[in-house]
């Protein structure tokens, strides 16, 4: 092979393998223990398939369809390591690690359109980030997210009342939303509300509040810890 031709075929590669590279950092710490093996190649593939999508037309509609889009790809390609389905939570996560690396933080694909891709952002949800929200914002959290669990659940319960009848709405919550900060269990509609919640606090760059992450972990600095829990 000449060197030209290297130069050549390494230049035209490298902008998919930064993505597969960023693709495969992102999956592992995010969810790659919860999700069946060998997983973190067909999450890089979805990545790169769904991944300039975003280019064309930067609007929030499309954003959100797009991501949308991605989300039930991975629902739909993806079991957790017991074999089980995802929840819409446990979706969101590698991918929104991922755009959070890939467009904030190394501001790719170029500097220009991840300014204006990352307003857009949403923030990667886990127990940490809900937990501390819920402790430190309650009012919003009552009125944003506490409101719409109770409402799901109470909604199921009078559905459910005729077939279950020994069955608590605690005990229908808990099967069909999870723990309240658990990822596991969470639907599309309560992530929504969470990223509604989490925008009315910082518009401009929502995902910045996801340094709540690194701060809860207990780095050195005065806030209150608080336990990881189930993400």
């Amino acid at each position: 092979m000449e060197k030209s031709e290297l130069v050549q075929l390494i230049s035209g590669k490298e902008p998919e393998a930064v993505t597969r590279t960023m693709a495969m950092m992102a999956y592992n710490p995010a969810i790659g223990r919860v999700l069946e093996s060998g997983g973190v190649g067909k999450f890089a593939d979805i990545v790169v398939e769904m991944l300039p999508k975003f280019y064309g037309l930067v609007t929030r509609e499309h954003f959100e369809t797009i991501h949308t889009q991605t989300c039930e790809r991975i629902l739909a390609s993806f079991k957790t390591n017991k074999g089980k389905n995802l929840s819409y939570g446990q979706a969101q996560k590698p991918w929104n690690v991922f755009l959070k690396v890939y467009v904030d933080w190394a501001r790719r694909p170029t500097p220009d359109l991840a300014q204006k891709l990352a307003p857009l952002l949403h923030v990667p949800l886990d127990s940490l980030v809900m937990k501390f929200m819920a402790r430190e914002f309650r009012a919003e959290y009552d009125t944003r997210i506490a409101k719409l669990r109770r409402q799901l659940i109470e909604h199921a319960s009078q559905r459910l009342a005729g077939h279950l009848p020994d069955a608590t709405p605690r005990m229908i919550g808990q099967a069909l939303l999870g723990s309240e900060f658990s990822l596991v269990g969470m639907n599309k509609e309560m992530y929504l509300a969470w990223q509604e919640f989490l925008r009315s606090l910082w518009p401009g760059k929502p995902v910045v509040l996801d340094t709540i992450w690194f701060l809860e972990r207990g780095a050195k600095v005065p806030v209150v810890a608080s336990e990881e829990g189930e993400n």
